[in-house]
């Protein structure tokens, strides 16, 4: 009798945990929301509100500090607990910054990922990126993968899209590898839109006989 009332009692806690358990998954994918500052033309989805911060970096996170400030671009981080700690960043760059810097619009738009989604003192760990066309943006897709083997692991999954008179970085900054690819970090990347741009038509292949 003793033995079946202990195993009904943790029945009863496995099944009430796993309820809870179901009930904040469910009840932290609810409080995703589209954002959009009224300074900037995007729109992006994120479990808490987006502010505008001084800088961002995967490496450092965001910061509020006035002299942090980026000169010639926005900031924006959806900070969950500590700014340091922000799992989501954009950082948008107005098209004539590039004008002041002496450098071609492709090593450019390289020296963004090493600044925003890497540790630029170690710049191999960034794998090759992916080509993306998307929403009317063309781009790439960036993985900074430098695991705890090494001091200062850091994992970073970014895109940055060229939307013409604008260029837009996201970054996401992950616990570990498997979080790049998670849930939280794909809603992130894939709801990014900017606003007015025309979808790009689709052009498919001729078959050949």
């Amino acid at each position: 009798m003793a033995l079946m009332f202990k195993l009904m009692t943790t029945s009863v806690v496995l099944v009430l945990l796993a309820a809870f358990l179901n009930g904040s998954v469910q009840a932290q994918a609810n409080s995703w929301r589209a954002y959009s500052p009224s300074s900037s033309r995007f729109t992006v989805e994120l479990p808490v509100p987006l502010r505008k911060v001084m800088s961002f970096e995967a490496e450092q996170g965001a910061s509020l500090a006035l002299d942090q400030k980026m000169k010639g671009a926005s900031c924006y981080a959806a900070i969950e607990t500590t700014p340091g700690e922000s799992r989501f960043g954009i950082i948008v760059l107005p098209a004539k910054y590039l004008s002041k810097i002496p450098m071609s619009k492709k090593e450019f738009l390289k020296s963004l990922s090493y600044t925003f989604l890497a540790d630029d003192d170690e710049t191999q760990f960034l794998r090759p990126p992916l080509e993306l066309n998307e929403n009317g943006l063309s781009g790439k897709e960036y993985l900074y993968i430098k695991d705890s083997k090494y001091s200062g692991s850091l994992y970073t999954r970014g895109r940055i899209w060229d939307a013409g008179s604008t260029f837009y970085v996201l970054v996401y900054v992950g616990r570990d590898e498997k979080d790049l690819t998670s849930l939280d970090a794909n809603r992130f990347l894939d709801s990014f839109r900017v606003r007015g741009l025309r979808k790009k038509a689709m052009s498919l292949p001729c078959n050949s006989k």
